[in-house]
């Protein structure tokens, strides 16, 4: 999860909520994203997911969640797929890790889980860095 208002960061971090999808879980999901948004007066929720051929069911179901969960709290959802992030990437062949320097490279405080993620194997930062992405293409979308 990551809070942008236009180009500054002001909090992001991930979770995991690692039992096996259930209702009690997407409940879970929900409310901690909740949370989230009520301290931070969020305008607007952007979710980035796969292909949609790549969505699962669950992934599907909570997208629907989210989506109702916030419109009864007046905050806009969004989605989009990874590859509208390709202005971070460009035609690169290391698309993830080339969008994770992109925003090193514009977020210094991101360095650091850039590094840790360079040499982590179970890939703990890579959705951090594309939620921010996320959030970065919607203020695009939303400020042109």
């Amino acid at each position: 999860m990551a809070v942008l208002d236009r180009d500054f960061l002001y909090d992001y971090h991930t979770s995991f909520f690692k039992e096996q999808w259930s209702q009690g879980k997407l409940d879970k999901i929900i409310r901690a994203i909740g949370q989230y948004a009520a301290s931070y007066k969020i305008e607007a929720i952007v979710f980035i997911h796969g292909e949609l051929h790549y969505v699962t069911a669950e992934i599907r179901q909570l997208l629907t969640a989210i989506k109702d969960y916030f419109e009864n709290h007046d905050i806009a959802v969004h989605r989009y797929q990874f590859s509208d992030l390709r202005s971070f990437y460009g035609e690169s062949r290391a698309k993830r890790r080339t969008l994770m320097q992109t925003l090193a490279d514009r977020f210094p405080e991101l360095r650091l889980a850039h590094r840790k993620e360079l040499v982590n194997h179970k890939k703990y930062y890579t959705k951090l860095f594309e939620a921010i992405a996320g959030a970065l293409i919607h203020t695009e979308h939303c400020l042109s």
